[in-house]
């Protein structure tokens, strides 16, 4: 899915992000004020109406509680909303939940190994 981004000033062509590099990592970067974070919430945004599974981690909560605001009735009941700022609302993930028999020794080690390298 491509994502329109703008047009140009000067010849009034169309400015986008395609969709194959849509799906792939991104990095967002500029100085404060280029509007990095509306043109990430527009990213997901446009994700979420097209269905599209996404993670967001928001260290600060802003843009995540706009995002709240945003999602498509359709899609309330897709969202797991996961925050520290509520510690009295902790979720258990079993991560073994499901990995076949064969792979279970394979997956305890590289979370170890994630874990030993945080």
């Amino acid at each position: 899915m491509e994502v329109f981004l703008g047009t140009k000033q000067r010849d009034g062509s169309v400015v986008s992000i395609p969709g194959d590099v849509h799906r792939k990592h991104m990095a967002i970067s500029g100085k404060s004020g280029v509007n990095k974070t509306t043109l990430m919430r527009n990213m997901i945004v446009a994700d979420l109406h097209a269905g599209n599974g996404i993670t967001v981690i928001d260290p600060h909560g802003s843009l995540i509680e706009d995002l709240l605001a945003s999602v498509p009735r359709h899609r309330t009941n897709d969202v797991i909303y996961l925050s520290a700022a509520h510690p009295e609302r902790v979720i258990g993930i079993n991560v073994l939940e499901s990995v076949g028999r064969h792979q279970c020794s394979l997956v305890v080690s590289s979370i170890i190994s994630i874990l030993r390298n945080l």
